[in-house]
């Protein structure tokens, strides 16, 4: 491996409203990325938040008095730290009836705050999956135990969750100028400035996360290939790793910052085609999935765009069998690696391709592109999109008869797939939309054995 630097808890009973009658089942129960906190009074009691949070809680807290001469925010406000991807949560038991809203908050580094609500069935009681940072689930009906998790789908920062007693229909919370980052060309350009996340509490050291991530790769049947690769970076800083790649062969890496780096960036160069990849993340996890052109030497580079201190990174080969008969021959580096990757999740599922996949083109002002899915009863699917290099970001959603939507994943950058199972025999629609970039996405479905 060569080396080259320089290169440009609300667990008490809180006295508050019921709930909505839950309207789409979920699998299995919430218990990942829910966590019963600690009883405890006083602000703050999920951590104490940083003053610029805390001033937006003040201003939300008005938002909703001016607002709603019903409308009561509890003392408590539920404080957390999440990194793009990472989801966190409490448990509340409401015991009055009328209605109750969740109102979510997030620092400026997060673009994209969802919000979910669980009763202790599991079942889905309401949810906001919105592209802001001000999410906001209200219910109406009984008293109840639920489970709310907040998700960071874009960036990181600390997150707030307001519980507001006779909440109003819609939050009257205004959308803050300036939270959406804009997204550039990696090394290509400046980014705009970001200011202080607030307090990251994990402590869990960029190597460990590194070693775990390769070794779950490597029981899925993928093959690391490079020596982890480690360092200290300062603000705007980079290095780099030379790596030989096999022509054709498919890779993901993944590389993690510890909490003074607030945004770490993945690239990779090859001898003569330049950029060959980049992650699109702006949080301290970057990941990047690709396809070697040629048998040579390439250029893995990292870079602490925003903060600095330690990072770990490595590199793993994606196996080849599962893209045979679901890949077009045709689907080349990034796009072809994001597919396989998804063509990987379903063989370990169990699944089969439904048909073979079929390449999305959006054009002219329509982004969104539908597709077909027949079904069959007592059989469950897994249908997703893979981006090409120019598409930052992708999403699907399933719907039914009426338009209903069955399923959605607003979560992920350069591919989106969702999972449902079938009550009954028909045809679903399948929508895939481009929410930001321009290019053309591989759209693939599978389906499970007999019942």
């Amino acid at each position: 491996m060569k080396r080259r630097a320089g290169w440009v808890a609300l667990s008490t009973a809180l006295g508050a409203a019921g709930c909505l009658a839950p309207q789409v089942p979920v699998m299995t129960p919430p218990a990942a990325g829910v966590r019963r906190l600690a009883a405890g009074g006083g602000d703050g009691f999920g951590g104490v938040a940083s003053a610029p949070l805390g001033a937006r809680v003040t201003a939300a807290r008005q938002a909703f008095a001016e607002a709603s001469s019903t409308a009561e925010i509890a003392r408590e406000v539920w404080v957390s730290f999440l990194r793009e991807g990472q989801s966190d949560g409490f448990e509340v038991e409401t015991r009055a009836r009328g209605c109750v809203g969740f109102q979510g908050l997030a620092r400026e580094g997060v673009v994209d705050l969802n919000l979910e609500v669980f009763s202790a069935s599991g079942e889905r009681a309401g949810d906001d999956l919105r592209a802001d940072a001000r999410p906001y689930v209200q219910l109406c009906g009984e008293a109840g135990r639920w489970a709310v998790r907040a998700r960071a789908a874009r960036g990181a920062g600390e997150v707030a969750v307001m519980l507001v007693r006779g909440a109003p229909g819609v939050t009257p919370v205004p959308e803050i100028a300036g939270d959406a980052t804009t997204l550039t060309g990696l090394f290509s350009g400046p980014r705009a400035g970001r200011p202080e996340l607030g307090h990251d509490p994990a402590q869990v050291a960029p190597r460990v996360l590194v070693d775990e991530t390769m070794a779950a790769l490597s029981a899925r049947g993928f093959r690391p290939t490079l020596e982890v690769f480690s360092g200290q970076l300062g603000a705007h800083e980079s290095d780099e790793a030379e790596v030989n790649l096999e022509a054709d062969a498919c890779y993901v890496a993944h590389a993690w910052g510890d909490r003074g780096i607030a945004e770490l960036d993945l690239a990779l160069f090859g001898r003569v085609e330049g950029l060959v990849a980049r992650d699109n993340g702006l949080g301290a996890h970057a990941t990047m999935r690709f396809c070697a052109h040629e048998a040579a030497a390439y250029r893995l580079g990292v870079r602490a765009a925003t903060g600095r201190g330690a990072w770990s990174a490595a590199l793993a080969r994606m196996p080849d069998g599962p893209g045979a008969g679901v890949l077009s021959a045709r689907l080349r580096g990034v796009m072809r690696a994001r597919a396989l990757e998804l063509a990987i999740e379903a063989r370990e599922r169990g699944m089969r391709p439904v048909e073979a996949g079929r390449l999305g083109q959006p054009w002219g002002g329509a982004n969104t592109l539908d597709f077909q899915l027949p079904v069959r009863a007592g059989r469950c699917y897994l249908a997703g999109a893979a981006a090409s290099d120019g598409v930052e970001v992708i999403e699907t959603w399933l719907s039914g008869p009426g338009g209903v939507t069955l399923a959605s994943d607003t979560t992920e950058f350069e591919r989106a797939r969702v999972f449902h199972c079938a009550a009954r025999d028909g045809v679903l629609q399948a929508h895939v939309r481009v929410r930001s970039g321009l290019g053309p996405f591989f759209w693939m479905a599978f389906e499970s054995g007999e019942p």
